[in-house]
């Protein structure tokens, strides 16, 4: 996803998170349901989107992940205090796991 859903300010108000936090979370003003429908469908672990460019953090809300990338580009703003870059999401079948980190 590119725009954060509404969670993601929860995930930053009130858990504990990992990463860098530097703007305002820009999610749509209404909370859509989207992550209501995301849970319900118990084949989403993680979730990761883009859109403020200033912004590297991770955490668990609600059992599932939510992290923003980092900013890869050179167009548009930011990062302020963070080199370009990506996060990578490595996926382990046997046992099952998700380990992220920022390259």
């Amino acid at each position: 996803m590119h725009i954060p859903i509404y969670e993601y300010i929860d995930l930053y108000n009130g858990n504990s998170f990992f990463g860098k936090y530097g703007e305002t979370i820009n999610c749509q003003s209404v909370n859509t349901g989207l992550f209501t429908a995301v849970k319900d469908l118990k084949a989403v672990d993680w979730i990761s989107v883009g859109h403020d460019h200033n912004n590297e953090f991770y955490g668990e809300y609600e059992g599932i992940k939510l992290s923003y990338g980092r900013k890869t580009g050179y167009g548009g703003y930011g990062p302020r205090n963070l080199l370009h870059g990506g996060r990578v999401l490595e996926v382990t079948a046997e046992p099952y796991s998700i380990d992220t980190w920022i390259r």
